[in-house]
């Protein structure tokens, strides 16, 4: 029998008088055949009779009641085995070719009950966010349409009915004193009036309180040290990140004001001696956020902070003031002619230190195990600089607006964070040789590779082509061997390419042919996602 487009399922409202139900779908077993009574399956107290049919018919012994349906459940597995020389019938065979469309269809009908993008977007999107990070979070969509996961939790979030529910509240008192003061007016215009102008005044004199304990509070730009998975409200985190002017107005017109440091975007990029100022604009209606916390790429670093008596803000790198060691040394003469310099006992004019000699730092019995590293600080905790953008805020809740604006700055931090890449100037090269740039991205990159562009015609390319080398290359051709291996750490990217050179395929005869290294220029990229 063909297998005809068509339903796979029958839902019922049984009324508990009804005992025969037709199943309008083709079942080739009844075994194929779930029946379900309320969401319980139902495996007893009924006959099926017509099975193998376009439609099939259930009797049940007692008229159900209830939700009723009639699922097909078609097992994936494969029941025939064809025998070399062996009967070969078109029942066996249609059979066997019926069940695997009554499987497709039924794959169909459940993956029509996922979550899907449309057939405009063949190339899908991003996986969900691991369990770790979705857990008790929403899941959301950032600005190219990818899962993310919310900033706000499950439990913030259902706080905000209560939230409503308390506002309805305040409202409706404020409407029944409403209604009482136009009852009070009705009686007395005069009175009303006065009402007014009182009312009038306290208003006035109830934001210029909220300004002024604004005022008497943290201000716009002040500074804050905090933790970094919850900065406070408010506020938003130093990271170097871009955010809109538009939605943080007040901070957006203080810096084009001067009451905060800034530089050019091209000065903050140029020289991380800048970083600590702001970008009143760093592109088209964003401003740029000062870095302290030392997450953009090419930073000296997390900063901490000191007085100055100068009218700009710059990053200073550690140092030790000058200073010198007194030594008590003798010379003598050793073979050879030249002079031996070495470190004696004052009182024994014993040698306590043989000539050329480097120790490194020792123990002195007070301090401790001596630490060493590449910065120079003191006994500090860590956190991050978070700067204040925003401070009264009025009616659509303000701890809703707050905990948005708040979020939303946080989620640009770390979106800033992610976006990071490096891409390097156009580098030579030549076959067996080695070509390596330091990223500044702070950490070991995440993936890495490598763009050839043409500079001089080679091989059927123009100049200006761009050719994706990936991140290695091995290709053997005849006797001969091409290719790159790339190799990272926190600090640089490089890649040793073979003695016999790179190789492309010829964009006009389609072989593979080695590449002329004065004609082509390398550009070596990296990046944490």
């Amino acid at each position: 029998m063909s297998v005809q487009p068509g339903p796979t399922f029958k839902r019922y409202v049984a009324n508990g008088l009804a005992t025969v139900y037709t199943i309008p779908f083709l079942l080739l077993d009844a075994a194929d055949l779930q029946i379900t009574l309320n969401g319980d399956p139902v495996t007893t107290g009924f006959t099926l009779t017509g099975i193998g049919n376009a439609q099939s018919t259930c009797t049940f012994s007692a008229a159900p009641i209830g939700d009723l349906l009639f699922l097909q459940d078609v097992p994936y597995q494969r029941l025939a085995d064809y025998q070399n020389n062996g009967d070969f019938l078109a029942g066996t065979v249609n059979r066997d070719f019926d069940r695997l469309w009554l499987a497709i269809k039924q794959l169909d009908r459940d993956s029509n009950r996922a979550l899907t993008v449309s057939l405009l977007e063949p190339e899908g999107i991003p996986p969900l966010p691991v369990k770790a990070m979705r857990a008790l979070k929403m899941l959301a969509f950032d600005a190219s349409g990818n899962p993310i996961t919310s900033n706000l939790t499950l439990a913030q979030l259902e706080q905000q009915p209560a939230l409503a529910l308390e506002s309805a509240a305040q409202a409706a008192l404020s409407a029944q004193g409403a209604s009482l003061s136009a009852g009070s007016a009705a009686g007395s215009a005069s009175a009303a009036a006065g009402s007014a102008t009182a009312a009038a005044g306290s208003a006035t004199s109830a934001a210029a309180s909220a300004l002024s304990a604004s005022n008497s509070g943290i201000q716009l730009g002040m500074s804050a040290w905090g933790h970094r998975p919850q900065p406070f409200a408010g506020f938003a985190l130093d990271d170097g990140q871009e955010l809109d002017r538009a939605l943080y107005p007040d901070f957006a017109a203080a810096l084009d004001a001067g009451l905060l440091p800034t530089v050019t975007q091209a000065q903050w990029a140029a020289d991380p001696a800048n970083r600590a100022c702001f970008v009143a604009v760093s592109s088209a209606g964003k401003f740029r956020m000062r870095d302290r916390n030392g997450v953009s790429v090419g930073s000296y670093g997390p900063v901490f902070e000191r007085g100055g008596n100068g009218s700009t803000s710059l990053i200073l790198r550690d140092q030790i003031q000058s200073h010198g060691h007194a030594l008590y040394a003798t010379t003598q003469q050793a073979q050879g002619g030249s002079n031996n310099s070495r470190l004696l006992d004052a009182t024994s004019n014993t040698v306590v230190m043989p000539a050329n000699t480097v120790r490194s730092p020792i123990d002195d019995g007070v301090g401790g195990t001596t630490r060493t590293g590449t910065e120079t600080y003191p006994t500090h905790a860590t956190g991050a600089w978070m700067t204040k953008l925003f401070g009264v805020i009025t009616p659509l809740g303000s701890a809703e607006a707050a905990s948005l604006a708040t979020a939303y700055a946080s989620m640009a931090s770390r979106i800033s964070a992610l976006e990071v890449s490096f891409v390097s100037a156009n580098q030579t090269w030549s076959n067996g040789g080695t070509v390596s740039s330091a990223h500044g991205l702070g950490s070991r990159p995440l993936k890495t590779s490598v763009e050839a562009e043409c500079v001089t015609a080679d091989v059927g390319y123009a100049v200006g082509s761009v050719v994706d080398m990936g991140s290695s290359q091995s290709i053997i051709s005849g006797a001969n061997s091409y290719g790159f291996t790339t190799v990272m750490n926190s600090t640089f990217v490089a890649i040793y390419i073979a003695a016999q050179g790179l190789a492309v395929v010829n964009q006009s005869t389609r072989a593979v042919v080695a590449m002329t290294p004065g004609s082509w220029r390398l550009r070596l990229k990296a990046g944490k996602s």
